[in-house]
């Protein structure tokens, strides 16, 4: 779930519904980016941040650009951290791409 807007949360909710943070929208600029800190099942203070855009393409489709960055925070895990994310976001885009075509 989103609160949309700059300093609203984003909640995993469960279909219990018990929520779960994952982060807060640092930039909201609908249809086309948004910035966020990234911390699911982690302390607000362990939070990396993710930086999406969506950018339209001529032939109607939309290129998804996604960087996740300030690793910084993870410590000595970051490295290790990392690598799971690159392959876990690779993985979760290709979902979307797959509902999609």
């Amino acid at each position: 779930m989103f609160d949309p807007r700059v300093g609203g949360l984003v909640e995993e909710v469960s279909a219990k519904g018990e929520r779960a943070p994952w982060g807060t929208l640092l930039e909201w600029n609908p249809p086309a980016h948004l910035v966020m800190t990234w911390h699911p099942g982690q302390s607000s203070d362990q939070a990396t941040w993710l930086a999406v855009n969506f950018i339209a393409l001529e032939d109607g489709r939309c290129r998804v650009s996604l960087i996740h960055d300030g690793w910084e925070q993870r410590g000595e895990e970051a490295g290790a951290r990392r690598e799971g994310y690159d392959a876990g976001w690779n993985h979760v885009l290709g979902l979307f791409r797959s509902a999609i075509d």
